[in-house]
């Protein structure tokens, strides 16, 4: 009798463990999609950021333009006033002439017919006033001319001033409006990056165990697992949370909190024991016949470069160093230079 009911809390024990590892799995899964969208909003922000900045830097030029029209209009302005000047100074020598001629008589002719003392001197005379007059109305004429064509450069100036001057405020209106795109997706980003963090706090508190194992985690063949957890992301391409999509070269393995040990999957020499980029702490290991493991984000590791570990020897603790979301394992495997999905092993 007390057989049959041991082994009904036996059954229990395993069914309740086969429940809460499936609401972890279902945690897990909503998790990983969550990462996925809050990444995909992160690089929508990073493209309305990048749109941004080149219409910053267009808008940088465009003022440049703006200011050296305006020079433009200033010294072709500073022209027209210089001319303006010159035309009224020769009007004003023209008209005193003509004043004087008009009182000592008509076009002078009464000094030209006193003054001369032949036909041909006269005629000669006559002809020099004549002249005289011709060329004050020559030089009048030229200047109104040359103003003329100063005051349409300067009108063609200003005109496209005011074109650059619409151009610069559709440009500025453009740049408001992805800094606000800007905003709204990082508003997004982030309201799916605390989503996330709920769905991964869930996830840990469902797993039917937390504490752990001094032993190393199950495995099969030649290969034992490298630690327990859940895993969150598997081989393959992904949405990432630091770099969009990618080809996510290995599965991450999750638990809570940190310091789950960490173990080596099968027996080989320790090729790398340090801080390796977005790895952050990370263990390689060379197990020969052209296979490597990598085991990276460790909290910390205690092997070092050059040693032997054996299969299901400690070689670490789970962490979040590095490019991390949270506690887990990166695990990557090797085979002869290329990755390959670690599960493949098991």
């Amino acid at each position: 009798m007390r057989k049959k009911k041991f082994d009904i809390i036996i059954v229990m024990v395993v069914c309740l463990s086969l429940v809460l590892a499936s609401i972890a799995g279902a945690y897990a899964a909503s998790y990983s999609q969550k990462q996925q969208e809050a990444a995909a909003w992160g690089q929508k922000y990073q493209n309305a950021l990048k749109l941004t900045k080149d219409a910053e830097e267009k808008a940088a030029i465009m003022q440049d333009s703006i200011a050296a029209k305006k020079s433009e209009i200033a010294e072709t302005q500073g022209k027209v006033d210089a001319k303006q000047k010159e035309i009224d100074a020769q009007t004003a020598a023209l008209n005193e002439r003509l004043n004087v001629m008009y009182k000592t008589g008509t076009v002078g002719f009464v000094d030209v017919v006193l003054s001369s003392d032949s036909i041909a001197d006269l005629l000669m005379n006559v002809g020099l006033v004549q002249k005289i007059l011709k060329n004050d109305q020559d030089i009048l004429e030229k200047m109104q001319d040359d103003l003329k064509e100063l005051q349409e450069l300067k009108a063609k100036l200003e005109k496209e001033k005011a074109d650059l001057d619409s151009q610069m405020a559709e440009l500025n209106k453009y740049i408001a409006e992805k800094k606000a795109e800007a905003d709204k997706d990082r508003a997004m980003q982030r309201q799916l990056e605390n989503e996330a963090a709920a769905l991964y706090a869930q996830m840990i508190a469902s797993q039917p165990s937390n504490t752990p194992s001094s032993a190393p985690a199950a495995g099969s063949g030649n290969y034992v697992w490298p630690t327990q957890g859940i895993i969150t992301s598997k081989y393959g391409y992904r949405i990432c949370p630091f770099h969009g999509q990618e080809f996510h070269n290995g599965i991450d393995i999750a638990r809570s909190p940190q310091g789950t040990p960490v173990y080596a999957i099968t027996s080989g020499t320790v090729s790398l024991a340090s801080w390796y980029g977005g790895y952050g702490n990370c263990v390689t290991i060379n197990h020969g016949g052209n296979m490597m493991s990598l085991y990276g984000h460790l909290q910390k590791y205690v092997v070092s470069k050059g040693q032997s570990v054996s299969k299901g020897q400690l070689i670490g603790y789970m962490g979040s160093t590095g490019n991390s979301t949270g506690p887990h394992l990166h695990f990557t495997v090797y085979k002869n230079g290329s990755t390959i999905n670690p599960q493949s092993l098991y």
